[in-house]
């Protein structure tokens, strides 16, 4: 895979499942890495001649990557339907309330 291949809005659409909207947002705002520095990253961003923007293949993951991780992310951890909390990971379940064999 080619981390420097540029893409179309359709295409990440397509390699990623978020909405336009949010490549919008990505792109105007950057976005939040999920380690705890909480730095700034934008998009690159190529403009073909036709006015179309192509959009950076290895940027756009790693943007996927860290909204999903953020604690605000609707993509993360599934949420109970019933209380519409997260649910806890397999690992954080071990650890409290012990492990189980």
């Amino acid at each position: 895979m080619n981390l420097d291949a540029y893409l179309t809005r359709e295409q990440v659409i397509m390699v990623t499942k978020v909405s336009p909207d949010t490549i919008k947002k990505w792109r105007a705002r950057g976005w939040l890495t999920s380690d705890a520095a909480g730095g700034r990253r934008q998009l690159k961003v190529r403009r073909c001649s036709d006015g179309t923007l192509r959009y950076r293949l290895g940027d756009i993951l790693e943007a996927e990557r860290d909204t999903r991780m953020s604690g605000h992310s609707r993509r993360g951890a599934p949420r109970c339907r019933a209380t519409g909390q997260r649910g806890r990971s397999h690992a954080s379940a071990a650890v409290a309330g012990g492990a189980r064999d």
